[in-house]
């Protein structure tokens, strides 16, 4: 059934490395940036979306890492849980404008996040990452879409 379904596919939709399990609209070779604004650094070169049923539903469960320069961007989500995953998470929970409402840093697998009422979009990260680039909750991050056609 599973491999019906994925031989339905569009032919613009692709296997991707390392999210292991992941199908990618690539919308003619854009890739999204995760940037954050107030201090001006880049959090994810590689920010995958994940805005349907199937993908939010299945997130990063059974990925065997994310790489640092790589993002979960959920839309819309209110809270995340870190089942069948093996390694920590940072989270970031934004409004509707992108402003930073809360902070998970270093999110241990098999737990549950707390659910975050005013939160419209969820950004996993790789653990360790809102350290690095000192990401604060009350800052602004911004979607960037770049190549394509």
């Amino acid at each position: 059934m599973f491999l019906h379904y994925v031989s339905q596919l569009p032919k613009v939709w692709k296997y991707t490395q390392p999210l292991v399990g992941y199908f990618l609209f690539t919308g003619g070779g854009f890739c999204l940036i995760l940037k954050n604004t107030t201090n001006n650094t880049v959090l994810a070169e590689n920010l995958i979306e994940a805005n349907s049923f199937f993908k939010r539903f299945k997130g990063l469960m059974f990925t065997k890492n994310l790489p640092p320069q790589s993002a979960l961007y959920i839309k819309p989500c209110k809270g995340i849980h870190t089942y069948f995953m093996n390694y920590n998470i940072d989270v970031l929970y934004l409004d509707n404008n992108n402003k930073i409402l809360s902070i998970d840093e270093n999110m241990e697998p098999r737990k549950v996040g707390k659910f975050r009422k005013k939160a419209v979009t969820v950004i996993e990260l790789s653990s360790g990452r809102i350290r690095e680039t000192k990401t604060q909750i009350g800052q602004v991050v911004e979607i960037i879409k770049e190549g394509g056609v």
